[in-house]
């Protein structure tokens, strides 16, 4: 720009108050004949304008001076630009020297340090040349500021701090349905939680967050790298107490795990990742870390205090919300042991799911929850209607429909039940296999299960499941397995929202030499007296027995079934293969042999008038 202000001024010969210009002292002597800037090629005269701003500015000497008023006023602005200029890029190249200076000789005194400590302590030279390659590997590391490292934050006010704090947490608390839900009843409230409890930290490679014996104090949230929980394998199970010891998050995203051997002892390797929750039972019980939890790469962690937290449930509904989530969490590390479920650790404690908890909470905090969950989605939103969440609000307020805002922020209706999956030395499977109450009778092909009530825990749904719907006739009989959860999720338009399904299926086997010796009943023969018979294929029958069949029919008509009086309802069971079973769950041909073996069954009523005790009953 500024030669071109230059030539532009030079060749204005209106502008010149002398008649001449600084394009008359530059001619050239050519073969002895003059040659003017003019006529010489536009490259020459670029390069004698590009030479003069250039000299302006680096303050440099030149044979091309001003020859009139103009010419000096352009001459001397220059100059001073040129000043200006030089002695700013002068002072920053000296600044930067000085702090690339500065930081290396920082960076030498503390290597020059270690390593005379080393030498003076006579440390064995693979740990020194191990602790000399990671301190220079991180010297060469700009570490990121904690809040700590800004004094300017000092200057601000109590609250603004608080909502600084809140806004750079608040991503990496969502994770966790709870928080979610504290942020959408009282964002206030959990602005002053995070002043509070909450901090944000850095950790660089091969860092420890915390060891196995060490008393929990806090809880973490990973927001950005990745680490590497570590636990050593147990010859023997622990000592459970009960109480403290027993606790961590079950939502935890794509978490990977493989297992190493060192010497004698198998070590657990589990990788925690952005958006994982570690150590979060210590927020609810008193926890001591049973694993131990260091940085692979460098990572940022949220960390929260479990100190004063319970101090800033200020809000009532989160308050209470709060102690029924510990309360059950609680009644999950107590029950939490084989054979029902494995021990818990930092990272898993079993059936800690968000939605697990809150379908045992109190009917007064489900109904909070619903209604938190509702408000966050609109009526005329997508599939959602008017009618369907007014009818949905007042099943909330009837205690009928459980709604919740899962950790990604989507509302859905769970229902939570438990199922037995009873099985005899033969591999067959103790089934439900049809009902009979007011409205008639209803075949379906299940396992035995019962909705899961407040207040409950599983093993409490499975007492209540043999007291009830079998009626005492496994009492004793059974050896209870481990329990899987089965989750499905349907789209219901009558409730506007998809409906999650948490199927707890509890594995278990008879006793040996046991056997339900309770009298039991078989279908009435048909007025036509052709049999039950299911027409599964060879090829299923096959692979089920790992044999080759030559009957592709089953026979169901002299199936013994046991039939169970509950409430106002019976309920009949019977012994099915697990390929009987499947062809009559979920099989479109095994509708209608159900359907006819369960309308060919006595009523209990008239199984007992037929026989004194020909149905089992209590």
């Amino acid at each position: 720009f500024l030669s071109c202000v230059w030539f532009f001024i030079g060749t204005q010969g209106e502008l010149s108050d002398t008649g001449a210009s600084w394009l008359d002292r530059v001619a050239l002597e050519v073969q002895g004949e003059t040659l003017a800037v003019l006529d010489a090629g536009i490259p020459y005269q670029y390069t004698v304008c590009l030479h003069w701003a250039v000299s302006q500015i680096s303050l440099g000497a030149i044979d091309v001076m001003p020859s009139n008023t103009a010419e000096r006023i352009v001459f001397v602005c220059a100059t001073m630009m040129g000043f200006l200029f030089g002695s700013v890029l002068v002072s920053v190249l000296s600044a930067g020297i000085i702090d690339l200076r500065m930081g290396r000789r920082d960076k030498l005194v503390k290597m020059r340090t270690l390593r005379r400590y080393l030498v003076e302590c006579k440390a064995n030279h693979g740990i020194a040349t191990a602790v000399t390659k990671q301190v220079e590997q991180r010297l060469n590391i700009q570490e990121k500021l904690d809040e700590c490292d800004v004094p300017a934050l000092k200057l601000m006010s109590r609250d603004l701090r608080a909502q600084l704090r809140f806004d750079v947490a608040k991503a990496c608390l969502q994770h966790h349905p709870l928080f979610r839900l504290f942020i959408s009843t009282d964002a206030a409230c959990m602005q002053r939680l995070c002043y509070e409890c909450v901090s944000v930290l850095h950790f660089g490679m091969k860092d420890e967050l915390f060891s196995a014996g060490a008393e929990s104090v806090a809880a973490f949230v990973v927001s950005q790298g990745t680490l590497s929980y570590m636990q050593q394998e147990l010859a023997e199970a622990p000592p459970h107490d009960g109480g403290a010891n027993s606790d961590s998050p079950d939502f935890m995203l794509g978490r990977r795990s493989f297992r190493v051997s060192s010497g004698s002892e198998e070590v657990d390797i589990n990788e925690v990742r952005a958006g994982d929750w570690v150590s979060e039972a210590a927020l609810w019980v008193e926890w001591t870390h049973v694993g131990t939890l260091e940085s692979v790469e460098p990572s940022t962690v949220v960390v929260i205090s479990v100190k004063q937290m319970p101090k800033m449930f200020t809000h009532p509904a989160i308050r209470l919300t709060a102690t029924e989530y510990a309360v059950q969490f609680h009644k999950r590390v107590r029950s939490a042991r084989p054979p029902l479920a494995s021990f818990p650790t930092d990272l898993h404690v079993p059936h800690t799911d968000y939605c697990d908890i809150v379908a045992t909470m109190s009917r007064q905090v489900q109904k909070e929850i619903g209604f938190q969950a509702l408000s966050t989605i609109s009526p005329w939103e997508g599939t959602t209607n008017y009618t369907a969440v007014m009818k949905l609000k007042d099943e909330i307020r009837a205690g009928t429909s459980l709604v919740v805002v899962t950790s990604g922020g989507s509302v859905r209706r769970v229902v939570a039940l438990v199922a037995l999956k009873l099985m005899d030395a033969d591999g067959s499977l103790f089934a439900q296999i049809g009902q009979f109450g007011e409205g008639g009778v209803t075949p379906c092909c299940q396992l035995p299960g019962t909705k899961q009530e407040p207040n409950e825990t599983h093993n409490v749904s499975l007492e209540r499941l043999f007291a009830t719907k079998l009626r005492g006739m496994l009492k004793g009989k059974v050896e209870l397995g481990s329990t899987k959860q089965e989750i499905e999720e349907t789209e219901s338009r009558a409730k506007g929202i998809s409906t999650r399904y948490l199927r707890n299926v509890c594995s278990a086997t008879l006793k040996d030499g046991e056997k339900i010796d309770a009298p039991a009943v078989a279908a009435r023969p048909s007025t036509s007296g052709s049999p039950i018979l299911a027409p599964i294929p060879r090829a299923t029958l096959a692979r089920a027995r790992g044999r080759r069949v030559s009957v592709a029919n089953v026979d169901f008509s002299q199936r013994p079934v046991w039939m169970v009086a509950f409430e106002d309802k019976c309920c009949a069971y019977a012994w099915l293969s697990p390929t009987e079973f499947s062809f009559l769950s979920s099989s479109v041909q095994g509708e209608p042999v159900l359907a006819r073996w369960i309308s060919s069954l006595p009523r209990l009523g008239e199984a007992v008038a037929e026989s004194e005790q020909s149905c089992y009953t209590l």
